[in-house]
């Protein structure tokens, strides 16, 4: 984590909160970014474990109630998913 609302991260070195969602309202989804704000959600999504994402800037851990899918009935980062990626990922061409 870097300075106060910055995010650091070993993808995206050391931005602003403002730019991260600038840029995933530009690249992914204004859409999300515009019902987040709505909604006085103004953060960006850390680290994600079970129910739980954590605050980039903040390391402040919310319970993830907005599950898509799969996030849904398995949780982030399900260990006995990610061990079947792993080893599919020995196996085939993907």
């Amino acid at each position: 984590m870097g300075e106060k609302g910055r995010v650091r991260s070993k993808h995206i070195g050391l931005d602003s909160k403002d730019k991260i969602i600038g840029r995933f309202a530009q690249h992914v989804s204004s859409g999300k970014v515009e019902t987040f704000q709505m909604f006085g959600l103004d953060f960006v999504f850390g680290r994600r474990e079970g129910p739980y994402v954590w605050d980039a800037t903040s390391e402040k851990r919310l319970i993830n109630c907005h599950c898509n899918g799969g996030v849904f009935n398995l949780g982030h980062r399900n260990p006995r998913v990610i061990a079947a990626l792993m080893e599919s990922l020995k196996e085939l061409d993907i």
